[in-house]
């Protein structure tokens, strides 16, 4: 079974066998091949949305995340950072932080980035993201070496002009699970 090493590297030996040895299929495939970019599952809010309006979103939607996009392009939604119920409440603990609701997204990210690496050298400033063309090991890795439990799916562009960098699904530990639990079977 591949195992990642503490900063998200993958274990070169894993018991008795060699990472090259073990048998991983779903690993090598692209996020796309495995049906897990799904765009209907992204939760978007622009960047002049307020930290409010984020809010509303997450817990009628009941999610825990969604993406701060540009939408001054239309239907474009390029990705500027992301805010999480762990941001808010992180931002409402202190004192007068209320006030910080009414804020655009991207500025209360921004801000929340910032002070995260002058407190505590944990700036995550800028996101990972990866592509549909990535392969699961590869994002499972970046989830790994960043800590975090989901990392956003951003187009890549296409030779006919199309942006890249416009959010095109998520992915989080939930949906690995099944596909390593299915593979250990």
């Amino acid at each position: 079974m591949l195992l990642a090493e503490r900063f998200g590297r993958m274990a070169r030996k894993v018991g008795d066998v060699t990472a090259g040895e073990v048998q991983f299929p779903p690993g090598e495939k692209s996020l796309q091949e495995l049906g897990l970019v799904k765009a209907e599952r992204v939760y978007t809010v622009d960047m002049n949305d307020s930290v409010l309006e984020a809010l509303q979103m997450m817990q009628s939607n009941h999610i825990s995340s969604v993406a701060i996009v540009d939408k001054t392009h239309g239907k474009h939604t390029q990705l500027q950072g992301s805010i999480s119920m762990t941001d808010i409440k992180e931002i409402l603990a202190t004192r007068g932080g209320w006030r910080h609701l009414y804020d655009a997204c991207f500025r209360f990210f921004a801000q929340l980035r910032n002070m995260q690496g002058l407190e505590t050298g944990s700036d995550r400033v800028p996101l990972f993201t990866v592509h549909p063309s990535t392969p699961l090991i590869v994002a499972v890795e970046k989830m790994s070496a960043t800590r975090t439990h989901r990392v956003w799916i951003v187009s890549e562009g296409s030779a006919a002009g199309g942006r890249s960098g416009d959010v095109v699904g998520v992915l989080e530990l939930s949906d690995v699970m099944p596909i390593l639990l299915a593979a250990c079977e």
